[in-house]
C-alpha cells in the first residue's frame, strides 16, 4: 500500500528510490539514515541523496519530517494527543525541536 502511493507521486524513471520511500512512509518515527535508505535501494548515499532530492523535491530527511508534521496534524486534530506525546509517538529528539521542525513547515506553531 505505501509502495502504491509513493510510485504514483514519482516520476517516471525515479522508481530506484521506491524502496526508500516506502519505508519511510511505514516507519515515520525511525531516524534512519540516509544511508542505511541508500542500501535498501541498492544505491551509492551521494547518487541516492540525489535521486531523492531530484524525484521529490526534498532531502530524506526533510521529506520524512514533512510526512511527520502531516501525522502530527492529524493527531493534534483529535485533541485525544497533547503536543509531548505527538512528539515523542513521532520521533522528535524533543517537544522544542518538534515545535521547530513544525512551524518550519507549517509557519506556526502546534497549537498556533
Amino acid at each position: 500500500l505505501c509502495e502504491a502511493r509513493a510510485e504514483r507521486r514519482l516520476p517516471d524513471g525515479h522508481r530506484k528510490i521506491l524502496p526508500a520511500i516506502a519505508y519511510i512512509e511505514a516507519h515515520p518515527a525511525e531516524n534512519t539514515e540516509t544511508a542505511a535508505l541508500a542500501a535498501m535501494c541498492y544505491l551509492s548515499e551521494s547518487y541516492f541523496r540525489a535521486q531523492f532530492r531530484r524525484s521529490t523535491g526534498y532531502s530524506p530527511t526533510d521529506f520524512r519530517n514533512r510526512l511527520r508534521i502531516a501525522k502530527a496534524q492529524e493527531l493534534l486534530d483529535s485533541s485525544l494527543w497533547t503536543v509531548d506525546m505527538v512528539a515523542e509517538t513521532l520521533g522528535f529528539f524533543d517537544t522544542s525541536h518538534f515545535y521547530r521542525v513544525y512551524k518550519k513547515i507549517t509557519g506556526h506553531t502546534p497549537r498556533g
